[in-house]
């Protein structure tokens, strides 16, 4: 099966699920990932999204049949992947999310570590990588979960007087997305 250029973006990857993004097509940028940016140690979160844990599944294998080692951090906001990133040993990252676009799309948010910097890797260069080789499934799932909610959450708050906030009634709307989780936690 062929995967659909559509969904490599300028800045990601997003589409349909399953009609344009699969999870096929997330085993192959898993693959096409690691050799582009030749990461070893993957950070991955995810979005509430229904289709986001066949497509984390498939993206692990991927990633894990090119050498690589993902460190599953759970579902989580866009936030905590590039925390997770930019403050443990991991060498990339990949958040799985269609952002603001409708239930029925999602994607791949991905970025490395470039010294003390995180990078964003677009869409369209990895296509690039893509056309370059073909891919076979082999390897063993190497996966590592991560529990990195507490020192996130200790780094939100290092910007604020708890003192100044506790006697206040605050009530927060979530939406449909995962910013929930932070709040309750």
């Amino acid at each position: 099966m062929e995967i659909n250029t559509i969904i490599f973006k300028s800045y990601d990857i997003r589409g349909i699920y399953p009609l344009e993004l699969n999870d096929e097509a997330a085993f192959d940028i898993g693959r096409s990932f690691v050799k582009f940016t030749g990461a070893k140690s993957v950070v991955v979160c995810h979005d509430a999204r229904i289709s986001s844990p066949a497509l984390f599944k498939a993206l692990a294998e991927g990633i894990t049949a090119q050498g690589g080692t993902i460190h599953d951090i759970g579902q989580g906001p866009t936030e905590l992947a590039y925390f997770a990133l930019g403050n443990y040993d991991f060498d990339a990252g990949i958040m799985i999310t269609a952002s603001h676009n409708p239930k029925e799309y999602n994607g791949f948010k991905m970025m490395k570590k470039s010294g003390n910097d995180i990078e964003m890797i677009r869409g369209k260069d990895l296509l690039l990588e893509m056309k370059l080789d073909s891919f076979s499934k082999d390897g063993k799932l190497n996966l590592e979960k991560k529990d990195v909610w507490k020192d996130y959450l200790n780094h939100i708050l290092s910007f604020v007087d708890l003192r100044e906030i506790i006697p206040l009634k605050i009530v927060v709307d979530a939406s449909n997305g995962v910013a929930g989780l932070a709040i309750e936690r």
